[in-house]
């Protein structure tokens, strides 16, 4: 997507505006948004945790819970799981 890659965003950025999307209650963005960073770095433990928040907003629950347990399983600290 072009969010992620643009020169103008870093990852960084892109993640601050999905948490923003998700508190706002827009978790189509949200999920737009996760979906790109994870294109980028299918390891990103935050991409997947606001990827697994938008899908539940959306009612997506078997995905939201697949996305968190791929983000539990990434995890490399507990601090990152209890996040």
């Amino acid at each position: 997507m072009a969010v992620a890659q643009s020169p103008g965003l870093t990852p960084a950025q892109v993640r601050d505006l999905a948490v923003t999307s998700v508190a706002q209650g827009r978790p189509d963005a949200a999920l737009v948004l996760a979906e790109a960073l994870l294109e980028r770095d299918a390891d990103d433990v935050t991409a997947l945790l606001i990827q697994a928040r938008a899908l539940r907003d959306l009612g997506r629950f078997e995905a939201a819970q697949q996305s968190a347990k791929a983000a539990w399983n990434r995890a490399e600290s507990d601090a990152d799981r209890f996040a």
